[in-house]
């Protein structure tokens, strides 16, 4: 499922839904990737309010990293400082 990250300063990836080792690179802003699923783990409090992750399909990711829900737009206008769509639910869960 096609996502598009809505934060201005991208959002970090991590190897687990932990937060504690991080991903090879950022998903920038505006940088459509693809999610191949979502995770619910609500320990980190930056994931907050939904507490999803998606886990990366798209390279330099492929399937083995995680970014934050609520970084991307998930149906919002880019740019929408009103964007408030914590999670996509079209994202089908791991």
């Amino acid at each position: 499922m096609p996502v598009t990250q809505g934060n201005r300063n991208g959002a970090n990836t991590f190897l687990d839904t932990q937060g504690l080792a991080m991903g090879p690179d950022k998903v920038l802003f505006g940088q459509v990737v693809l999610a191949s699923c979502k995770v619910l783990n609500t320990s980190m409090p930056s994931a907050s309010p939904a507490g999803y992750w998606y886990r990366i399909a798209s390279p330099p990711w492929h399937n083995r990293y995680y970014a934050v829900s609520n970084t991307f737009t998930n149906g919002d206008d880019l740019g929408d400082p009103s964007g408030s769509t914590p999670v996509d639910p079209a994202v089908p869960d791991c």
